[in-house]
């Protein structure tokens, strides 16, 4: 899902107009000269996987319809991504950051089929980086998104095509004879 979330944050960026070389994963550097002054830097927080294991939905019958193909829930998977907006402009950055918003979708299909749901929190930090005297001041704004998933099975079961009723016994197992 990490692919996934990292491509949808990648073309928001790039749809709210930062180049795609700004936006980094995981920045490990501090200060550089080299890192462009409007940036996108991703975080990602650890993965919470929990056990979920229920019937989704009915995909269909086989040809004869003696068989039935069901999708079944495993696990909910969350995701949570930490995007850094840099910036040296204020106004740039406060509307780089609702256009990215805008740009972010709120549900997408993954590889497997199945759906991903995307929230987005914001959490604010306006000020400038850097001690109180500062000849480059640099201004940031923390994103947090989460995405959530999960991820399923196929199972095949066979249905029950026939049933023989023997009126003759009850619900106990004795024998009734009328």
């Amino acid at each position: 899902m990490r692919i996934v979330a990292e491509t949808l944050i990648t073309n928001a960026a790039t749809t709210a107009g930062l180049d795609h070389e700004a936006v980094l994963v995981e920045q490990k550097k501090k200060k550089s000269v080299l890192l462009p002054a409007k940036r996108l830097e991703i975080g990602w927080l650890p993965e919470k996987i929990r056990g979920d294991v229920r019937r989704f939905k009915r995909i269909g019958l086989s040809e004869d319809g003696t068989r039935a193909e069901t999708r079944w829930n495993r696990y909910q998977i969350q995701l949570q991504a930490r995007c850094i907006c840099k910036s040296d402009e204020k106004d740039w950055l406060t509307t780089f950051c609702r256009d990215f918003l805008m740009a972010l979708p709120t549900k997408v299909i993954d590889t497997y089929g199945n759906a991903v749901v995307i929230r987005a929190q914001e959490a604010r930090r306006d000020f400038p980086l850097g001690r109180l005297v500062s000849i480059n001041d640099q201004y940031e704004k923390a994103l947090h998104i989460t995405f959530y998933g999960v991820m399923t099975e196929e199972r095949d079961a066979e249905l029950i095509r026939e049933i023989e009723f023997n009126p003759h016994h009850t619900y106990d197992g004795e024998y009734n004879d009328g």
